[in-house]
């Protein structure tokens, strides 16, 4: 039995996993000069904007309620609210740090959840394949 359903949400959950990684490593790269590059950090506000799209859009994939968006994708929205790079108190990186490690843990979370749930789907087609050789031969 193909899950026309699950399939969607794991690709769509790996293509959010890459706009995620990349949002993450524009976010260093801006953090991390020494000079403070407004070019970078604008690369990275509207990398930002444009994942906040997808985000919302994955969301919905997933079928989350607008209450389920919110409580269990708080760690994205506190990334999402950031307004500038270069005034943060280390208090708010540290908050944004670990931002990123419970994103990513909800992330590959649902991503494992929904490729078990397919495993198990794809073991029952055959075993049901297999059931079904076997009676058409007649039990050879």
């Amino acid at each position: 039995m193909i899950d026309k359903t699950l399939q969607v949400k794991i690709k769509a959950t790996e293509e959010f996993i890459e706009y995620w990684i990349k949002l993450q490593d524009l976010y260093k790269q801006a953090l991390g000069e020494k000079e403070k590059s407004k070019v970078n950090a604008d690369v990275f506000f509207s990398t930002k904007d444009m994942v906040n799209l997808k985000f919302e859009a994955w969301m919905d994939v997933l079928r989350f309620s607008t209450k389920e968006k919110f409580t269990k994708g708080y760690c994205f929205y506190e990334i999402f609210s950031l307004e500038d790079i270069f005034t943060v108190s280390d208090f708010k990186k540290e908050k944004i740090a670990d931002a990123w490690e419970n994103s990513f843990i909800f992330i590959y979370g649902i991503l494992a959840r929904a490729k078990k749930k397919k495993t198990r789907l794809d073991n029952i087609n055959g075993f049901f394949y297999n059931l079904k050789k076997i009676f058409n031969r007649g039990g050879k």
